[in-house]
């Protein structure tokens, strides 16, 4: 409920993007510093609050922040450079990522019926994109498979560190504004009416759809919460289709609809062996 909370969440992200309308790099820039504020923001109030909030200086805190850092640069750079197809269905590999790092790095083994939720839910992501792909890959699906890969190493660095979640998502906005505002060779102020989306999309959506990420792989195997991030793929087109009235097509519905029900189908799997595993134990 975790990861799923903070995935419906997140996929107003392409809607919001669209309606800030601004370029990738201040993009980036403003949205890395809203994040880190919020973070730090909550991170205090909890503190004050009497949950402490601690930041253990480790390998994992530092890595689940550069590598969400990298990702979201990444992504917003992608789609500037290249179609929404071509990015989002590049970042639908990132289950495939998630159990490769996962099986190398922490020796997590994947079962059958994950690896076939995995490849039904590549296969609704490829109807869902396979008519608008372009022939020529660039820059922009290079910097989505970068996308991909960092969010897959994040959700393996969330699995194995010890400190608080707003503290080392704050370390990946700070990292992510850093590096835009490297890449623009300064900052730039965006127009007082692009404000009200910036915000609601770098101060809530992004940390807290970050957060509930970050805390999931501590709970479930990193290749589930990279199945649960395809929904975020299949939803974010249907905001932008209901505010912008961009129709995403019969293919994104029917594709949607598989990803969809891959994800339940694999979820519902997963209940009823629990209670079966209960029941055994009484």
């Amino acid at each position: 409920m975790i990861v799923l909370g903070g995935v419906l969440l997140m996929s107003f992200d392409a809607a919001l993007i669209r309606a800030v309308g601004l370029p990738a790099g201040v993009l980036s820039l403003w949205r890395g510093v809203l994040i880190c504020a919020a973070m730090v923001l909550a991170a205090s109030l909890c503190h004050a609050g009497g949950a402490r909030q601690r930041w253990h200086n480790e390998w994992a805190a530092w890595g689940n922040g550069l590598m969400f850092g990298v990702a979201s640069v990444a992504f917003v750079y992608s789609i500037e450079s290249t179609s929404a197809a071509n990015t989002l269905f590049i970042m639908a590999t990132m289950p495939v990522w998630s159990a490769v790092l996962g099986r190398v790095f922490l020796r997590t083994s994947i079962d059958r019926p994950t690896v076939l939720a995995i490849m039904v839910s590549l296969v609704g992501m490829t109807i869902i994109f396979a008519s608008q792909l372009s022939s020529a890959a660039g820059r922009g699906e290079l910097l989505a498979l970068l996308a991909a890969v960092s969010m897959s190493g994040g959700f393996v660095f969330s699995s194995r560190r010890r400190s608080s979640p707003f503290l080392t998502t704050a370390v990946g906005g700070a990292l992510c504004a850093l590096t835009a505002a490297v890449l623009l060779r300064g900052v730039e102020v965006p127009a007082l009416g692009s404000w009200l989306p910036l915000v609601a999309e770098g101060f809530v959506v992004m940390p807290v759809g970050l957060v509930c990420l970050s805390v999931g792989p501590r709970l479930l195997p990193v290749h589930h919460v990279a199945i649960f991030v395809l929904a975020e793929t299949v939803l974010g087109p249907v905001w932008v289709w209901m505010f912008f009235h961009e129709n995403p097509g019969p293919a994104s519905l029917v594709g949607g609809a598989v990803v969809i029900g891959a994800i339940v189908s694999l979820n519902m799997y997963y209940i009823r062996l629990s209670r079966k595993e209960r029941v055994g134990a009484v």
